[in-house]
């Protein structure tokens, strides 16, 4: 009887060392990581998208403000009423009115209509408002 005894206990003591032994993660643990890694990524990539998108509406309008000053120092310095400059992926084309040096038109519209301009891939409506010298885009 003693003998059985200690053969059970000996046996249990081995299954004990074997479950101690054993390292890793459940099949639920990986799945529940997995959902949650899911989660945070349905959540972070459209926010991202967005900020990006944010991100080169910015930079786009800058660069207009930047090409309409340059074309107002350059008929400041000799006169000349058209410039083009580069903005994103699109040349853009600025006409200046001989008399006054104000923008006569941006890609060949007047102040207060829409152009487009093509940056960071995204395709942008700007809009000069003449009466404040802001460039807006969206």
């Amino acid at each position: 009887m003693m003998y059985q005894e200690l053969a059970l206990e000996q046996k249990e003591e081995r299954k004990e060392e074997k479950r101690r032994a054993q390292k890793g993660f459940t099949l639920i643990e990986l799945l529940v990581v997995i959902a949650i890694i899911a989660i945070l990524a349905a959540i972070a990539i459209p926010q991202f998208t967005k900020y990006k998108r944010k991100a080169a509406v910015s930079a786009a309008s800058g660069a207009l403000a930047q090409c309409i000053s340059e074309a107002s120092a350059i008929y400041a310095d000799n006169g000349s009423t058209s410039y083009s400059c580069q903005v994103g992926d699109t040349q853009i084309d600025i006409v200046l009115d001989n008399n006054t040096g104000e923008v006569s038109t941006i890609e060949g519209v007047s102040p207060g209509s829409t152009f487009t301009v093509t940056y960071s891939g995204y395709s942008l409506s700007c809009l000069y408002n003449s009466s404040n010298g802001r460039v807006s885009c969206e």
